[in-house]
């Protein structure tokens, strides 16, 4: 007998988030929003399976069945939008907030330097994996099955955050933003600007609140975080069962079982800064536009992250924390289980 199947979805969706840094005792030490990272995010999920049996039987006394799967999962998950600190930064609230039902609900914020995100998430991972039965009828009262299997994983991620806005942090000249705010039940804060991010004119790539500056000097122009996973499991078991028939003695059966494991993580992360040295520089030649229209702002100009990495205006400074040295491990592991037991078929009382 032959089975076989395949199956392949390619899904895309798109959402917009809104996400608050917090919530922190601001003016009369009631609550006001510490700063915000909303998104509008695009996703691409494609994914391929297949799956394959074959069973033969040339005997009464043999039979054999070999299974067998492979998958494919790759996703992309595009980011954009504008980090906005607020009060956790320099960032000045005016004195023409109100306040409602014990949070500062409305106010403007001046000196606000957002970093603008082109942010990446790609996902590529494959598994396979196949088993192996076979079983051997010795006698009319022995029976032998063994198996054998193997599966493996490979798993690549890029994690990719890049940064621009008016300029870095170390210039006094760069523009801001005097932004006015009103939160919204359940949908977060609705904000009006005074500054075009859809300009490109505007924006640079630049580290417009000098994060990571004590590794990059005058801030990192983003992070490059690329983990990947490898893990092979293979497995061996064989087993023989005598049947005895008697009144309430079924069987006896023994067996033996061996596993081995290896998984490995490598963990490569690295701060992005300008290869040339210098603390902003244009962006990339194909910009694009995002809608951020849910949150207030008209727009963000946009572009495609990876073309920043692969266009060589950006140099990778590998993470030296040791945070990060300690994610990367192997783990090897091997595990032999010899086992027997009796069968019982018989009837206690009136209970099976």
């Amino acid at each position: 007998g032959i089975a076989f199947g395949i199956a392949y979805n390619d899904t895309p969706t798109q959402s917009e988030r809104f996400n608050a840094w917090g919530y922190p005792e601001g003016p009369e030490s009631i609550p006001v929003i510490g700063g915000s990272k909303p998104y509008a995010q695009s996703n691409e999920l494609e994914r391929l399976g297949v799956i394959g049996t074959l069973e033969w039987a040339p005997s009464d006394t043999f039979r054999t069945s070999l299974d067998m799967y492979y998958t494919d999962f790759q996703e992309t998950q595009l980011l954009r939008g504008i980090e906005l600190p607020l009060w956790w930064s320099a960032a000045q609230l005016q004195d023409n907030y109100t306040i409602e039902d014990g949070l500062v609900a409305t106010g403007t914020f001046d000196n606000v330097k957002g970093v603008m995100r082109n942010d990446i998430n790609q996902r590529d991972s494959e598994l396979m994996a196949f088993g192996w039965n076979m079983q051997f009828d010795l006698s009319d009262k022995w029976l032998l099955e063994t198996d054998v299997s193997y599966s493996s994983m490979e798993r690549q991620d890029i994690i990719l955050e890049t940064y621009s806005g008016t300029g870095p942090a170390s210039d006094p000249t760069a523009l801001t933003d005097s932004l006015g705010f009103q939160m919204r039940s359940g949908r977060g804060a609705l904000f009006s600007s005074t500054l075009d991010y859809a300009d490109p004119n505007l924006i640079f790539l630049t580290s417009p609140q000098g994060w990571g500056g004590d590794i990059v000097p005058d801030g990192q122009l983003g992070y490059d975080n690329r983990p990947s996973i490898d893990d092979e499991l293979a497995m061996f078991d064989a087993r023989a069962e005598y049947e005895i028939g008697g009144d309430w003695l079924a069987s006896v059966e023994f067996g033996l079982n061996y596993q081995t494991r290896e998984k490995t993580k490598v963990a490569d992360e690295w701060f992005l800064a300008l290869a040339d040295g210098s603390n902003k520089a244009p962006l990339p030649s194909n910009t694009g536009f995002t809608d951020l229209s849910f949150i207030g702002i008209p727009g963000m100009v946009t572009y495609n992250p990876l073309d920043v990495i692969n266009s060589g205006i950006v140099a990778q400074v590998r993470n030296p924390n040791a945070d990060v040295v300690i994610k990367s491990w192997t783990v090897e592991e091997d595990l032999t289980t010899a086992y027997g037991m009796v069968n019982f078929d018989t009837d206690v009382g009136s209970t099976m």
